[in-house]
């Protein structure tokens, strides 16, 4: 069974990120935001790197990468995800596309209709290639399972 499509996805996680912080060894610089607002309960620390997004179970989730900066020129990408026992139907990957403009900064991934609630922990490796060399960095945000 493959990963959904993006358009087919009903729940949607940005990680924005600040790639001059990054590149200047900073800690901060990313933050991450989903369509989850209006969810019962809603996600908790929206806009940090500590995101907490609730979702139901069977939901499909589409996870982007985007710099901060419009007039970024080089790529950003996430590298490797990983859920832990989530209940994924098979762990998340990146979306393929001909699209130069969204490879590897898309994945996607979707819920058993029966997974086990609670809150589970991701590990989202990614990589910055800027004008100097390449940076990479993990962001840890939680799935929350209802």
């Amino acid at each position: 069974m493959a990963n959904p499509k993006p358009s087919n996805c009903t729940v949607f996680i940005n990680i924005w990120v600040d790639v001059e912080a990054l590149q200047a060894n900073q800690s901060t610089g990313c933050y991450i935001v989903d369509n989850q607002c209006g969810a019962n309960p809603p996600s908790q620390n929206e806009g940090s790197s500590s995101l907490v997004t609730s979702v139901p179970q069977g939901a499909t989730i589409c996870w982007t990468i985007l710099p901060i900066d419009p007039q970024f020129a080089n790529t950003l990408t996430i590298t490797n995800m990983q859920q832990g026992s989530t209940g994924f139907a098979q762990v998340p990957s990146a979306y393929s596309s001909t699209a130069p403009q969204i490879a590897g900064q898309t994945w996607t991934g979707q819920l058993v209709s029966n997974s086990t609630g609670g809150n589970y922990s991701q590990t989202i490796n990614c990589n910055a290639t800027t004008w100097n060399g390449g940076t990479s960095f993990t962001v840890t945000p939680q799935i929350y399972i209802y």
